[in-house]
């Protein structure tokens, strides 16, 4: 039994289940889902990131002593990155074609993991109690989740049944070596 601790009276079959359903090998079917699901969400967390790295902000065009000029704003500054030419138009251009497209495409991709999501319940994918996987989020979108903060115990079980050798295991002895 990998549950190493002692069980209260009473509540043993409560144990029996959960150790029958995290340490399930996955079928064929949710192994391909759950690849699935891994890719679609990676993407989805790569385009997140690529709209705060490469498009934070905002750009216009103002106004000023007779001149037109681009502004790009970032938090609460404004920066000027001069007067209206062509070459400000491209940047401009740029700016707003490649930011649209990865907003689609973070749309599009959150579009799918919603799709994805009543196939993994259904496949039984969905292990990790919803509250642990919300403050899990939280965490990796604060960028604090596998630098400052590592997951261990039974919230990490998930990544237990998903390889023969535990994720979450391997992070943890890269991170501490023995």
């Amino acid at each position: 039994m990998f549950l190493e601790f002692p069980i209260p009276s009473g509540n043993q079959h409560i144990y029996n289940v959960l150790e029958r359903v995290m340490l399930a090998e996955l079928n064929n079917a949710q192994r391909r889902q759950f690849v699935d699901a891994v890719q679609a969400f990676e993407a989805w967390e790569d385009s997140k990131a690529e709209l705060s790295r490469r498009f934070p902000g905002s750009m216009r065009w103002v106004e000023r002593k007779g001149h037109v000029y681009l502004l790009r704003k970032q938090a609460r500054s404004e920066v000027s990155l001069g007067r209206r030419t062509e070459e400000t138009e491209e940047i401009y251009r740029a700016f707003r074609n490649g930011r649209d497209a990865e907003r689609k495409r973070y749309r599009e991709l959150g579009a799918r993991l919603k799709e994805m999501a009543p196939v993994n319940r259904a496949l039984r994918l969905n292990r990790v109690p919803i509250i642990t996987a919300r403050i899990l989020r939280h965490l990796a979108g604060a960028r604090v989740l596998g630098r400052n903060i590592s997951v261990v115990g039974t919230c990490c079980s998930a990544d237990y049944l998903t390889a023969d050798f535990p994720d979450c295991f391997r992070r943890l002895t890269r991170r501490f070596p023995t």
